[in-house]
């Protein structure tokens, strides 16, 4: 495994929307570099404290969170690129990159959890994630039960 992995044709989620962009991983830190907007990101791997290896809609992506609260989304991986992450974050980042599934059977309802500023949904079935939101860009969303529109979860962050 060299000292670092990089990625060309990833995509980073900003509010909502997909930049494009090259990812690298490095020893020393992540970088993300957007090629519309030429903006660098750069998050140290001392803040990295959580990865998560997700099925979302370009293929394979990556959830990193930091110590300091924020939250970065890259989309476009290949399955077979997990094997060698997950040893590139176990040797360099001391970061276990954990498989994520986002839905059961595509019903979204379980209990509600918050972690930072993040709202998501744990399913009841299989304690898995159902949903996930930036509590930021949440004004009210409601999440149906049962396709009966008296049964419904209303979250409203002010």
């Amino acid at each position: 495994m060299g000292d670092m992995l990089e990625f060309n044709e990833i995509y980073q989620e900003v509010k909502g929307s997909w930049n494009d962009g090259r990812l690298r991983f490095s020893k020393q830190n992540v970088v993300y570099k957007s090629n519309k907007t030429g903006k660098v990101d750069n998050i140290p791997a001392g803040e990295l404290n959580h990865a998560q290896w997700r099925r979302v809609c370009l293929g394979h992506g990556i959830k990193l969170g930091t110590s300091t609260g924020h939250i970065y989304k890259y989309d476009g991986f290949r399955d077979t690129d997990f094997e060698k992450l997950s040893e590139f974050f176990k040797l360099n980042y001391k970061v276990e990159l954990s498989e994520k599934d986002m839905s059961v059977k595509g019903w979204n309802w379980g209990t509600a959890k918050f972690s930072g500023k993040q709202a998501g949904m744990e399913s009841l079935k299989a304690n898995t994630l159902c949903f996930c939101t930036v509590l930021k860009h949440l004004e009210t969303q409601k999440i149906r039960i049962w396709f009966d529109p008296s049964n419904f979860i209303l979250f409203s962050v002010m």
